[in-house]
């Protein structure tokens, strides 16, 4: 779950309703629980003393909303970007060693404007004249930067909106190419444009037009997230009819988790004594909102640059 998504809707909007250890938080989008809208099951009957799990309810309905909607949008829509993964350098293609320096040997990467674009680094190694460089290096994007070793790198996703850089101090590198020779090409050129150069300390990071790597040898997935964080936290859940309807999804699964852990606890309270008729029947309703509410979210996305419409074209009109 995100953490801009945390309050998207309350648990308690009224101070009088009171749950133990519950805070009041406004909510995002206007919405609680404990509202009185078609479909609202009483929080204090539903748990009685099992509290504990009020606090897993959102976080568990926002995980299930993100889910079902990603899977009913792949369906409907037709994806621009396909995962994609690749080598950016050719390691066994040198032909000489670069000069020595005391700075920073540093491959550039300049990502195109994608919304929803994911860069996701799998592995780093650096050759030099000695071999296989051990040492340390550093990814850095947006000023931060992460040091690792080879042997200690594990696979990272980078957003694909800045640059990102490479580099490395130590011994020369193999002179080899990331544009690609002998016949070969690169597999990047739809997602981001490589650079590459020497640098005299970190903060002097800046993308360099090169065709070269630096020594600098990458294995990289690249991928189109529609359902990013940057997406979500950028909704107004109160106003956007796809953000009021996202955080109504919310609600109503919510509601239905609520109704289902009522059925099925092994704890008998007198509420399920008395309305176990009206739970189901309450169930029955919010699986048919849900329904409606996905099928709206599926034709009004239009988030991202991940994906396009089914069909053909022809001037301004869908065939």
């Amino acid at each position: 779950m995100y953490d801009c998504l945390a309050n998207i809707v309350g648990i308690l909007g009224d101070e009088s309703e009171c749950l133990p250890d519950i805070n009041l938080e406004t909510s995002l989008s206007g919405l609680y629980l404990d509202d009185t809208t078609a479909g609202h099951i009483p929080l204090k009957a539903s748990f009685w003393t099992d509290y504990d799990r009020i606090e897993r309810i959102i976080p568990d309905a926002i995980n299930e909303a993100i889910k079902q909607t990603r899977q009913r949008i792949d369906l409907k829509l037709t994806r621009n970007f396909r995962t994609h993964n690749t080598k950016i350098g050719f390691k066994d293609d040198f032909t000489n060693y670069l000069p020595a320096t005391d700075g920073y040997y540093m491959l550039s990467i300049c990502p195109k404007k994608i919304n929803g674009g994911t860069i996701r680094i799998n592995s780093v190694d650096i050759w030099t004249i000695g071999g296989k460089h051990t040492g340390s290096f550093h990814v850095v994007q947006d000023g931060e930067a992460t040091t690792k070793t080879s042997s200690t790198w594990e696979a990272k996703n980078y957003h694909s909106e800045s640059n990102i850089y490479v580099m490395y101090q130590g011994d020369r590198p193999r002179d080899f190419l990331h544009s690609g020779c002998c016949g070969k090409g690169s597999g990047y050129s739809g997602w981001v444009t490589v650079g590459s150069g020497v640098i005299a300390t970190m903060n002097d990071a800046e993308f360099i037009e090169s065709n070269y790597c630096q020594g600098i040898e990458l294995n990289v997935t690249f991928d189109c997230n529609g359902f990013s964080e940057s997406m979500f936290c950028s909704l107004d859940f109160t106003n956007s009819n796809f953000g009021y309807a996202f955080a109504s999804l919310v609600q109503l699964i919510a509601r239905k988790n609520i109704a289902y852990n009522v059925l099925t606890s092994d704890v008998v309270t007198p509420y399920l004594i008395t309305s176990i008729e009206e739970v189901k029947g309450i169930i029955t309703y919010l699986t048919n909102e849900i329904e409606i509410t996905l099928n709206y979210l599926k034709e009004s996305y239009g988030h991202s640059d991940c994906y396009r419409c089914n069909g053909m074209y022809k001037g301004e009109i869908l065939i």
